[in-house]
């Protein structure tokens, strides 16, 4: 259960956090250049938006919405930082449609030339393949940087 509550303009919001602490998939002995640590601390937070009205109608199916996505990360291991202190912040608006008519003109076109796959749900036998965290995905597609010469 989200914790909703009334906003004005008829309106409600919710928020959710996600706190995760996990061992990297990117270890500092095998690769000290593009590991931030044993352990990746990770923070995300959606806040979702949309008309109360929306969320008492009970032949809705699907909802409209809009609302804000955050992320506080460590570093990339591209960026090469290994573990020195820091992190990322991601901020972004997010929000759904009830069809592509939704979207402008412009970013529709790109969306279907460029990725008209995300435009239509995942196939359902794709649901239960692995998904790979981006350290995951790193760690199998590249090597370890060179260490940096001494100084």
């Amino acid at each position: 259960m989200l914790n909703w509550r009334e906003i004005p303009g008829d309106l409600v919001t919710a928020q959710t956090h996600i706190n995760l602490y996990y061992p990297s998939a990117l270890q500092p002995d095998k690769w000290p250049r593009e590991s931030s640590g044993k352990m990746n601390q990770v923070t995300e937070v959606f806040t979702f938006i949309l008309p109360l009205k929306d969320m008492q109608n009970a032949r809705k199916t699907s909802l409209e919405h809009g609302g804000t996505w955050a992320r506080v990360t460590p570093w990339l291991p591209w960026m090469l930082m290994g573990q020195t202190p820091g992190h990322i912040l991601y901020e972004s608006l997010v929000g759904s449609f009830d069809s592509e008519s939704g979207f402008k003109p412009q970013v529709l076109a790109s969306m279907q030339k460029t990725h008209p796959e995300m435009l239509v749900p995942p196939p359902k036998e794709s649901w239960s393949k692995p998904n790979f965290s981006s350290l995951e995905v790193y760690a199998r597609d590249y090597k370890p940087a060179p260490p940096l010469p001494p100084k």
